[in-house]
């Protein structure tokens, strides 16, 4: 039952997106501009940083959350 459901909604989201992939220049541009920028070599870095900034961050919040409720 669940795996109809999913199957429509999935069905709908592509038919959204390929009507507006089609007909949207703003949107060709926009996805256009954003795949150049996902290949060079100055986003992976970045994104490498933000990946690691991310993790140290989530890191320190376990740590300072198990700090404070064995303090209690």
């Amino acid at each position: 039952m669940n795996l109809h459901f999913f199957s429509r909604v999935e069905l709908l989201f592509w038919d959204f997106a390929i009507r507006v992939l089609s007909q949207s220049k703003f949107m060709r541009a926009f996805l256009r501009r954003v795949y150049q920028l996902a290949n060079a070599s100055e986003f992976t870095s970045l994104g490498i940083l933000m990946g690691i900034s991310g993790v140290v961050g989530l890191i320190t919040g376990y740590m300072f959350y198990f700090l404070t409720t064995g303090m209690r």
